[in-house]
């Protein structure tokens, strides 16, 4: 399983992931990735935690392995909903 937090930046106090002990884990934690960086970093991701990058069809699309998303914070609206329900 790999989880990727694109833009940790964004949080108001740091990312605090829990160990997980499972085969193969794997967390990433960026403080900010460019549109290019996200496609390039996630295609292989599980999980995706974003603040407010945005998740568009493209990234979805090109994560093959994708089976969440997470908005963190109060806001979704940076998350493209009609594509992740497509999914």
């Amino acid at each position: 399983m790999n989880v990727i937090m694109v833009d940790a930046g964004n949080l108001a106090g740091d990312a605090d992931f829990p160990m997980i002990n499972l085969n193969k884990f794997g967390w990433q934690q960026f403080i900010q990735l460019d549109e290019n960086e996200v496609i390039e970093r996630c295609w292989r991701s599980d999980i995706i935690i974003s603040a407010g990058t945005p998740i568009d069809k493209q990234v979805i699309d090109n994560s093959f392995k994708l089976q969440l998303i997470v908005a963190a914070g109060d806001a979704f609206d940076h998350i493209d909903l009609d594509a992740a329900a497509q999914r």
